[in-house]
């Protein structure tokens, strides 16, 4: 049975009684709506006690936006664009520079995210894998370096590594960085080829292709390693 109820903290609430159920649960749709689900033998007073238990969390996330929307900026050539519709299962599609995806009317922000995310870390994924192998091979036949081999991965707390063989792993969270971090990364893993370490000979030779590499090493931690919206990231260098 679904009821609603107006409430002045949190709005109009859709109350949903279902039988079976053993505990009450709090859910915010993705336009923002409070749903309170109950068992059937629970009054609806002690649902709104459990609201109102649950004040702050309510309000964390019916104020703050979804991490990803729609008009999204992926990697350096790609939008989002978000549909609802009335299927069941969430699709995506990739026309031109949009990615397309239809989401059921009735998902939950969070479920929304998690989506979201899977479906831009796939494409900046790929981006990334069209693009950076091929920029460290040619700065490495450039400068000197010898290398084995180049993957793409989307590394959560480093920007790359280099193994003692010479096999260069690049994050692909590097597509959302400005070019000139990203020759740092691939500069520091360069000279990871010749010092397996962090001592002054490594940073001499980081030195000899980037002067300021302090400065670069700086701003490169005001960048998460996940997913983000690319037109917020003025946020991240300010």
């Amino acid at each position: 049975m679904v009821t609603y109820i107006e409430t002045l903290d949190f709005g109009r609430v859709r109350v949903i009684k279902r039988r079976g159920s053993r505990s009450m649960r709090i859910a915010v749709s993705q336009t923002g709506e409070v749903r309170l689900s109950i068992p059937y033998r629970i009054s609806t007073d002690d649902g709104i006690k459990f609201l109102n238990e649950k004040k702050n969390w309510i309000i964390k996330h019916k104020s703050e936006p979804t991490y990803l929307e729609d008009g999204a900026q992926i990697g350096n050539n790609h939008t989002l664009k978000i549909l609802v519709s009335k299927n069941s299962k969430t699709t995506s599609k990739i026309i031109g520079n949009q990615i397309i995806v239809n989401m059921p009317e009735d998902t939950m922000i969070d479920d929304v995210q998690k989506k979201l995310e899977q479906i831009s870390k796939k494409l900046l994924k790929n981006e990334a894998e069209s693009v950076l192998p091929q920029k460290i091979k040619s700065l490495a036949n450039e400068h000197g370096y010898k290398i084995r081999d180049v993957s793409i991965k989307p590394l959560q707390s480093r920007w790359g590594s280099c193994s003692t063989e010479g096999d260069i792993v690049l994050n692909s969270f590097l597509m959302q960085l400005p070019y000139d971090l990203v020759l740092y990364v691939m500069f520091h893993e360069l000279a990871h080829t010749l010092h397996h370490n962090h001592g002054d000979g490594f940073w001499n030779e980081v030195k000899k292709n980037i002067p300021d590499y302090k400065n670069k090493k700086v701003l490169l931690k005001k960048y998460p390693t996940k997913i983000f919206d690319m037109r917020e990231s003025a946020r991240f260098v300010s």
